[in-house]
């Protein structure tokens, strides 16, 4: 049968009383008593354990869990800041670091790969807007120039400009199907020739 234990100044006890009967049928009444410490101490050893190695654990994961918050944080932000950037056509920006995360590095890397490709078609676009207001400027001049040789002139100069061409030739078709030469132009020779 459980008793509760026996408190006293000194501390706790626990205590089990019994009876029995002995030799010459006397009655024996026997009294054991411990102190509760005997029982429990390795209990509360193990709980104080218990509490130092959870205490020292958190000391140490907090500081790591922290670090790791950060650089999670610094990834997103500087990803963050690129989306930004990538939004008003700004293509600077410095290459992605290394994370401990792979996938927030290949995100960086797609990022990466995503600015230089819409670099290079706005760049494609700029080009071909710039050649597309030389060719409406050239029109517009070749429109009203009446004379031909002058307008033929404009017309090898304009399309070298267009095309970015060191040099250009003009032939036109005779009345016969044969080409004859027109206008020829070279800066690299600084040769500039007409027929007539």
């Amino acid at each position: 049968r459980h008793q509760d234990p026996l408190k006293t100044s000194d501390g706790a006890f626990l205590y089990q009383s019994a009876a029995c009967t002995g030799p010459n049928e006397q009655r024996i009444s026997v009294l054991v008593v411990a102190p509760l410490a005997d029982f429990t101490r390795h209990v509360e050893d193990l709980n104080l354990l218990v509490m130092l190695v959870g205490g020292v654990t958190m000391l140490l994961a907090l500081p790591v869990a922290f670090v790791g918050a950060r650089g999670v944080a610094n990834s997103v932000r500087t990803l963050a800041d690129d989306a930004a950037r990538i939004q008003v056509l700004d293509f600077s920006g410095s290459p992605p670091k290394d994370s401990a995360i792979q996938e927030f590095y290949q995100f960086a890397r797609a990022f990466v790969l995503m600015k230089r490709s819409i670099r290079a078609k706005t760049s494609a676009l700029e080009s071909a807007q710039r050649k597309l207001e030389e060719l409406v400027e050239l029109g517009g001049t070749m429109s009203a120039e009446h004379d031909p040789r002058t307008l033929m002139d404009m017309v090898v100069a304009g399309a070298r400009r267009i095309a970015n061409a060191d040099g250009g030739t003009l032939y036109r078709r005779s009345d016969d199907e044969k080409l004859t030469f027109e206008v020829f132009q070279n800066d690299t020779l600084g040769l500039e020739a007409r027929d007539r």
